[in-house]
């Protein structure tokens, strides 16, 4: 590495035209452990975990 470059840890990822914004709604941890339900946009992801609240979470958003 050259003095005065600086190395970067993790890349930012960068949308482009085919990018799609994504959240996944999981299951709240049993065991320690969630699982991914399902992998959709915002609003189906808040109706989910509205119905649910107890069982399901959203996190993201997400570049697909």
């Amino acid at each position: 590495m050259k003095y005065g470059e600086e190395e970067k840890s993790m890349e930012t990822p960068t949308a482009s035209k085919n990018s799609t914004m994504a959240w996944a709604v999981l299951s709240k941890a049993v065991n320690g452990r969630s699982e991914v339900i399902k992998v959709t946009n915002c609003d189906e992801a808040d109706r989910a975990v509205q119905e649910n609240p107890g069982m399901l979470y959203k996190a993201g958003p997400f570049l697909l």
